[in-house]
């Protein structure tokens, strides 16, 4: 056992000044970051559709549904920001 001076001290790791806040990794909820674009995706499946939740850091969310037709692998939007790109399986995007 390490000897104590008695005083508490809390480490942590700065990894930004900007953090990015999102919904937990769960059962029901998926997060994916884009390193690229800075972004961090939460996918859920609600009902027939899937949820995404995209923030990123100029602290715009943008939230929308697709079509529920499986697991998703990855999810990234193209640079410019006008194509979403989803990986369901190993062999199609």
């Amino acid at each position: 056992m390490a000897a104590s001076s008695g005083v508490e001290s809390l480490s942590y790791v700065c990894l930004s000044n900007k953090p990015l806040r999102f919904d937990p990794v769960s059962r029901e909820n998926s997060v994916f970051f884009d390193e690229a674009n800075k972004q961090v995706f939460s996918v859920r499946q609600v009902g027939q559709y899937t949820r995404v939740v995209v923030r990123g850091p100029d602290k715009k969310v943008s939230r929308f549904d697709i079509p529920e037709k499986g697991h998703v692998a990855s999810i990234k939007f193209s640079l410019d920001q006008k194509i979403l790109a989803v990986q369901r399986t190993a062999k199609a995007v």
